[in-house]
């Protein structure tokens, strides 16, 4: 669970001499003992999305768009799917290891990735230009297909702006959904592709 607002500014004021600096960092940590330590070793401004940018800005283009991806995913993602949608080749793919050592992604035991955050994934996600967000969501799309998860493959193509595509995987979705008596599901899907 969340610290609380007076645990934060407790951990704060041990971290930092400068009360005022403290009690901003608190609020801006959420209750989040991890991202109050992130903040407090930066200098300056207490944004969270700022630090997030600035270590965005630091990271190599490989892991750099490995992150993208990750963020975009919105969820949990193979990391053969991550690593292909960024476009990793060989020696690229010690980017999982640098994102996951920089706590900016985390793995599962199911050899997915995530975001380590929500914080950190809409932070990154803000940074990304639309048209490539557009073109990232495509190719997650793409990625995903093999996992059968064709809810999901719907979404990333709507995002993409490819909304004939995402209306057809949405059908098959809700077809799905009513083959496994899932009716409500089934319904909500059935809606959205309309």
């Amino acid at each position: 669970a969340a610290l609380t607002p007076a645990e934060c500014e407790q951990l704060a004021r041990k971290c930092l001499a400068d009360p005022e600096r403290a009690a901003a960092i608190a609020r801006e940590s959420g209750g989040n003992p991890f991202l109050l330590q992130l903040l407090a070793v930066v200098t300056g401004d207490v944004r969270l999305e700022d630090v997030v940018l600035s270590r965005l800005a630091s990271l190599a283009a490989p892991a750099r768009r490995l992150l993208e991806v990750v963020a975009l995913a919105g969820a949990p993602v193979p990391e053969r799917v991550a690593s292909g949608v960024a476009g990793l080749e060989g020696s690229d793919v010690e980017s999982i290891a640098t994102l996951k050592a920089a706590h900016l992604v985390r793995g599962l035991h199911d050899e997915r990735v995530e975001a380590w955050h929500d914080r950190i994934r809409e932070a990154v996600v803000k940074s990304i230009d639309p048209e490539r967000t557009r073109e990232l969501h495509a190719r997650l799309a793409d990625g995903l297909k093999e996992g059968g998860d064709v809810d999901v493959v719907a979404w990333h193509l709507g995002a993409a702006g490819l909304i004939e595509r995402a209306a057809e995987a949405t059908l098959e979705a809700a077809r799905r959904a009513v083959g496994q008596l899932a009716f409500e599901r089934a319904a909500v899907l059935f809606d959205r592709a309309l």
